[in-house]
């Protein structure tokens, strides 16, 4: 049977919740301002953790890294998340 798209995010959603994902590339900045920020915002992990922002409440907030399932490299610093 056809499954739709609908019937792919609800059994998701129904499963881990809903997830909010924002991506910001920058291009054209100071190196040395774009990695202080980075520093500042992961020196405020344990801070953001347990905070509440509107109606959300931060779990966790962490710095992701990849593992590639086929060759097992691994990739720090990927990018911080709030969950």
């Amino acid at each position: 049977p056809l499954v739709s798209v609908e019937d792919i995010v609800t059994k998701h959603w129904s499963k881990y919740g809903r997830n909010y994902y924002c991506r910001y590339d920058y291009e054209g900045v100071d190196k040395s301002k774009a990695e202080a920020m980075m520093d500042k915002m992961r020196g405020d992990f344990e801070t953001n953790t347990g905070k509440t922002v509107g109606r959300f409440k931060i779990a966790i907030t962490d710095d992701f890294t990849y593992c590639d399932p086929v060759d097992a490299s691994v990739a720090m610093k990927q990018g911080i998340r709030f969950l």
